[in-house]
């Protein structure tokens, strides 16, 4: 028996966002990251600039031991800092076969 999982939890998230039972700033943020994704060129900068800042803050050992809008996450764990370019970075590359 095969539960489409991935399907159920979408549509909870939408049946959440329309009865604004999710906490105003995930709702905020979730608006924010859909119209920077329907944004490609505007989507890849700001992400790049982001993953630059984030690998800074994170110091020299490359992780955050708490960090802001992680919630319970960080109290049992560290966080990875990003290792360089984002996801569009590293696909161009593969595609040009360098690594």
């Amino acid at each position: 028996m095969r539960i489409p999982l991935p399907k159920l939890m979408r549509n909870l998230r939408v049946k959440q966002t329309e009865m604004k039972i999710t906490p105003w700033r995930q709702r905020a943020l979730l608006s924010l990251w859909s119209e920077l994704a329907s944004r490609p060129a505007l989507y890849r900068f700001v992400t790049g600039v982001m993953t630059k800042i984030l690998s800074r803050l994170a110091g020299r050992k490359g992780m955050f031991q708490k960090l802001p809008m992680t919630g319970e996450w960080t109290k049992m764990r560290d966080l990875p800092a990003p290792e360089g370019g984002g996801f569009f970075a590293k696909y161009n590359a593969s595609k040009k076969g360098e690594h």
